[in-house]
């Protein structure tokens, strides 16, 4: 994820995934659920979508 150098991408993160949100940019799971891999499609075609 670009959320480092594309900081405006943070305001994308849903509540669920800001959850596992460690320091600026790691996103820490121990189990991946689907709801999570829906958010981070989401916040990947976010990105993808703004080039």
């Amino acid at each position: 994820m670009p959320l480092y150098y594309h900081t405006k991408l943070r305001e994308h993160v849903s509540s669920e995934l800001g959850k596992r949100l460690k320091g600026k940019t790691c996103f820490n799971f121990i189990r991946l659920e689907q709801s999570h891999k829906q958010d981070l499609l989401t916040l990947t075609c976010t990105r993808a979508a703004k080039g």
